[in-house]
């Protein structure tokens, strides 16, 4: 949107003064005079002045006086250094400015009344310097509005610096300030200190920068923050942080062994050793580690030694059939079990390999152990176990895709009474699509017995972990983000700490892939990453943010004054505005610095000048439209133009939020400026005492 004062082309304008109601009176208070100032003849109305020109007026301080309103005031005195700018009329306002390099000592306005003589006295300018500018780092440590030719001020640096050099300026005879001859340079920290078993993040050492720890894989944070800070002192804020070895629930024992755990720490890196009960041994690795994720490694099984399962050369499968060509009898390092092996492609003339026992009594329950081991496996249908009716089969149990590879593994099967003896049929698939091969050992079927299903009829895996039963043992598969021999330990982040000024939600320790809001109090902005989430390594993502205080600027009026006047307001304060004698104040008569965003609640108010009275109150050449003084002036100006002239007499251009304003502007019957434009922030059109433009208007603009 283009701006006003981008706009060349002139137009007409008015200059709008807003009185107060024609039935206010004009009381005066001559205890308010001036010293050499005086009254004319009071009056009520006309009547009570004599000659032609005098009229019955309001007079300031005098009240209700008989004078000629065209009257003017005596000539001014000389004022060196600057200029005078307004006319002598009655009524009529000069103000005095300094030329560049002065400032003014006195009364920056007067005014002309009745007895023809100026309000206040005469000013002055002042050779001197205005406040000296700030750098990038430091300030003058002074605050007045002028400064005398001569006068010295000191700098400082901002927080965070330290100042070298001449910190002094001077104020010289042309108006400028001396060059400054001192820098600030930033404070920086020396290297921080190292932590054991992690790695740093963070490569500036100076004032207000951090440095954050990461522990290495197998470690953990055991102190409350991961970072330093390097303060004003130019030393590191903060608790060094620690990397401690993250530890591992104790190890649990083998079936039918123990877990070695005498003298030995179940933390990151430690090793403990299995041993096995008499009649079994030990298969799979000797011992096993604790792991940086908090689980051991994976532990050996004790299995039942080869006594005369698969053990007799001439009758190795003890009274099973062996129907399949790919079942063998294996004898490695004194151990003998049998296996079944596909190598992928290999074409032979059965499509499977198939043990099948001796029939099994049918007239009580029946308890079915095995003992296997998967080596090369696709699917869980490539090995499953089978009951023979006669001339029907029904499948008993099958292995899972989530059953451990290469160790021994064992299961029991409950088969309930039957109507007839029965057989139970062990087999594996053959595939030409893949290898496959599966070792058994140790069959046996328990007559006039019930299998123990660790598994039912309640599942001792929480959270959803999945149970595979065992031998007078079970595993669980736990979930992600949980571990332990019934997936009960939750696998979780430290608690988060809430920054100063702010708080973090929720609270307490959180699981790994869930995350915290961190947010800010009243007065406070958010500086950093406002989610922060559980990682798999138990270390939160992101440096943790920070909550900065908020601050207001100084709030500055025209023709008015502040209580309290301060260059800046903290969140919560409040700031009263006032206008000077003959201005009414447009807007509201108070500000809140916001506690949630840092800036004043509502627009800067104006102090627009008023005339008590009526017609014959308005200054020469306005009319009178209640309760407003205008004049129409039909010079073709731009809008920065017309809003000059309106503003030096006291007056501006129009606003239309009254009924007779509006009135009074479409009287004119040709086009005119309004008090409209989008100066102050493109694109946000407000009226130009900065009261925004309502959606829905009253009043047809068009």
């Amino acid at each position: 949107m283009r701006k006003h004062s981008d706009i060349l082309t002139g137009l007409l304008f008015i200059c709008l003064l807003q009185i107060a109601a024609c039935n206010r009176a004009c009381p005066g208070d001559r205890s308010r005079l001036e010293p050499g100032r005086t009254c004319k003849k009071p009056c009520t109305s006309e009547a009570d002045c004599r000659g032609a020109l005098k009229r019955c007026r309001c007079d300031s301080s005098c009240g209700m006086t008989c004078f000629n309103p065209a009257l003017t005031c005596d000539p001014l005195e000389a004022f060196e250094n600057g200029d005078i700018l307004g006319r002598r009329g009655h009524g009529e306002t000069v103000r005095y400015r300094c030329n560049f390099g002065y400032h003014l000592d006195g009364d920056s306005q007067r005014t002309c009344w009745a007895d023809k003589k100026w309000t206040g006295r005469a000013p002055r300018c002042r050779r001197g310097c205005r406040p000296p500018r700030p750098t990038d780092t430091g300030y003058a440590n002074s605050f007045d509005n002028f400064y005398q030719i001569g006068a010295v001020v000191n700098y400082v640096c901002r927080i965070g610096y330290i100042i070298s050099g001449d910190a002094q300026s001077r104020c010289l005879n042309s108006g400028w300030w001396s060059e400054l001859q001192f820098r600030c340079h930033i404070i920086v920290c020396d290297e921080p200190p190292p932590v054991a078993n992690s790695r740093r993040n963070g490569t500036s050492f100076e004032f207000g920068r951090r440095v954050s720890y990461i522990c290495n894989q197998g470690y953990e944070l055991a102190s409350e923050n991961d970072w330093l800070l390097c303060d004003t002192t130019g030393e590191w804020f903060g608790t060094v942080p620690r990397c401690d070895p993250v530890s591992c629930l104790a190890p649990q024992n083998p079936v039918n062994g123990r877990a070695n755990t005498i003298g030995v720490e179940f933390t990151y890196g430690n090793l403990v050793g299995y041993s096995c009960s008499n009649q079994y041994k030990l298969v799979g690795p000797s011992e096993s580690t604790c792991n940086a994720d908090r689980t051991w490694s994976i532990a050996p099984t004790c299995e039942v030694d080869i006594d005369c399962d698969f053990q007799e050369r001439n009758r190795a499968t003890c009274g099973w059939s062996n129907s399949g060509v790919a079942w063998v009898q294996v004898l490695h390092a004194g151990a003998v079990y049998y296996q079944a092996r596909f190598v992928r492609g290999n074409v032979e003339t059965t499509s499977k390999s198939v043990l099948v026992s001796p029939f099994v009594s049918a007239g009580s329950n029946q308890c079915f152990k095995i003992h296997y081991r998967l080596v090369e496996v696709s699917a869980s249908t490539d090995f499953i176990v089978n009951i023979i009716e006669g001339d029907s089969r029904s499948q008993l149990w099958s292995c899972t895709e989530s059953d451990d590879r290469n160790a021994w593994l064992s299961t029991d099967i409950s088969i309930l009474a039957r109507q007839a003896n029965y057989q139970i049929e062990i087999v594996v698939a053959k595939s030409t699509v893949s290898s496959i091969q599966i070792d058994i050992d140790n069959l046996e079927v328990t007559e006039n017995g019930n299998c123990q299903n660790e598994c039912e009829p309640n599942s001792p895996c929480l959270n959803g972990g999945q149970c595979l039963n065992r031998i007078g043992s079970f595993k669980c598969i736990c979930p992600a983000g949980y571990r332990g021999l019934t997936c009960s330990v939750e696998i979780s982040c430290l608690a988060p700490v809430a920054p100063v000024g702010g708080s973090v939600a929720p609270g307490g320790r959180i699981r790994v892939g869930n995350g915290v809001t961190y947010s800010c109090s009243a007065g406070h902005i958010l500086q950093g990453e406002s989610r922060r989430t559980c990682t798999s390594e138990n270390n939160w993502s992101h440096i943790a943010p920070l909550c900065r205080r908020h601050q207001c600027n100084e709030r500055v009026i025209q023709f008015g004054s502040t209580v309290p006047s301060k260059r800046s307001f903290q969140p919560g304060e409040t700031v009263q505005f006032s206008c000077n004698p003959d201005y009414s104040l447009s807007g509201a008569n108070h500000d809140t610095c916001s506690r949630t965003t840092g800036a004043w609640t509502n627009p800067a108010p104006t102090c627009i000048r008023i005339f008590p009275g009526n017609d014959q109150q308005c200054p020469p050449g306005y009319q009178y439209t209640s309760p407003y003084c205008y004049r129409v002036y039909n010079d073709q100006l731009t809008y920065a133009e017309a809003t000059t002239i309106c503003q030096r007499a006291g007056a501006h251009l129009p606003i239309i939020i009254t009924a007779e304003m509006f009135n009074i502007v479409t009287n004119i019957n040709s086009n005119t400026w309004l008090g409209l434009d989008d100066i102050n922030q493109e694109g946000n059109i407000k009226w130009s005492n900065g009261v925004a433009v309502a959606a829905a208007s009253l009043f047809d603009l068009r």
